[in-house]
């Protein structure tokens, strides 16, 4: 079920509750960001409360919007001393809901909403839930989802039904993935920015974003762009994030021959900027949910060439980008090398994908939405304890 039909009046003022595993860099954390920005052009008061870490930026960015954030920090997840914290906290503050976002926040949000009489709303990010690797954690949030949470929601179609198959939710819907348009840099500074990426003002510049680790397929698109840089010397590639990986990434890439064609851009906090600068967006990743990364790439009007996972078939197709099969380096050279040798197509795709994104994925209308079931759990609640 989509929510495009559950819309209700969003005037009463609302106490909100955010609980995330941490305001680290990545797509559910970025959502919690567009949602604070959002949510300044209505009376609601966002908490936002973190149960591991956080990157000074992110914190930053939901703090100047508005928000409060509160960290209950700790590594375990069963932490006594902090779940009486936030236990508190919701009896104290009488949120009209807590939405939880990853693992941790999922299964400890549950339980006290539980307690305290709060609705819960669950946002699924991934067609594969990292728990399921530990059986302790695994099968403590398929109980909460199933049994403490008054809504799941899924990022997108795909994910949606990955979980209803293995869960049999009956509390599911979906809330694609959403965010802001912003208007591009202007030429002087889009000239500066690719200046500082890269050393000849004539390249190609191919960006991919994520965190490094498996999942993304970095090794595959290294394996890919050996190839095209073959071919298309003028391209070069860059990859923003951090990880787990780094350290194989970067000797793959002198393994390749690749260090002059290839950076590894570490953390980045001006990803926006740095779609403005590219050519092309490029993912290989071998699963996914419905990536803010790709909806960030649309939104700056760039071409895309991404792998057929998770719900990004429902979203990108030949008129937007090129979708190509997982796990497939040599199909991804040679999309890539026809891309770029086709620069006439760029502005064509770029802005089809721009305006779908305006259409069907624009943050104003996704938050419009989150407040609509908010508001419609909360009521549910009140005349659950008050009935008439």
């Amino acid at each position: 079920m989509s929510v495009e039909h559950i819309r209700v009046d969003v005037a009463p003022k609302m106490k909100i509750l955010h609980l995330v595993d941490g305001l680290r860099v990545g797509g559910a954390e970025k959502l919690i960001v567009t949602f604070a920005q959002e949510l300044r052009r209505y009376p609601h008061e966002l908490t936002i409360v973190s149960l591991q870490r956080n990157e000074p930026v992110m914190r930053t960015a939901v703090e100047t919007a508005g928000a409060r954030v509160i960290p209950l920090h700790s590594k375990r997840l069963i932490n006594p001393q902090r779940f009486g914290q936030l236990w508190q906290l919701v009896r104290r503050e009488r949120f009209a809901v807590i939405h939880t976002h990853l693992t941790a926040a999922n299964i400890l949000g549950g339980v006290v909403g539980r307690l305290t009489g709060t609705p819960v709303v669950t946002t699924l990010h991934n067609t594969k839930l990292i728990s399921q690797e530990h059986f302790y954690h695994g099968r403590l949030e398929n109980y909460v989802l199933t049994h403490l949470t008054d809504q799941v929601i899924g990022v997108g179609w795909q994910v949606a039904a990955v979980h209803q198959a293995r869960l049999g939710l009956d509390n599911l819907i979906i809330l694609p993935n959403a965010v802001a348009l912003r208007p591009p840099l202007a030429a002087a500074e889009r000239n500066r920015v690719r200046a500082a990426l890269v050393d000849d003002p004539a390249a190609v510049i191919l960006l991919a974003v994520g965190r490094l680790r498996p999942q993304k397929g970095f090794l595959d698109l290294l394996t890919a762009f050996a190839q095209v840089s073959r071919h298309c010397p003028q391209a070069r590639l860059l990859i923003a994030g951090k990880g787990e990986q780094e350290a194989e990434l970067a000797a793959e890439i002198a393994a390749l021959n690749l260090e002059k064609q290839v950076r590894l851009l570490g953390l980045r906090h001006d990803i926006p900027d740095l779609l403005d600068a590219c050519d092309i967006y490029v993912s290989a990743a071998h699963w996914e949910g419905l990536p803010v990364s790709m909806l960030e790439a649309m939104a700056a009007a760039r071409p895309c060439v991404v792998t057929a996972v998770g719900d990004v078939p429902q979203v990108m197709d030949d008129t937007t980008g090129v979708v190509l099969p997982p796990q497939r380096p040599d199909l991804l050279a040679q999309a890539l090398q026809q891309l770029i040798g086709a620069p006439e197509q760029w502005p064509v795709l770029g802005q089809a994908a721009r305006q779908k994104v305006a259409a069907s994925f624009s943050a104003d209308v996704w938050t419009e939405n989150l407040l609509s079931l908010y508001q419609q759990l909360a009521a549910d609640r009140r005349r659950s304890v008050n009935p008439r």
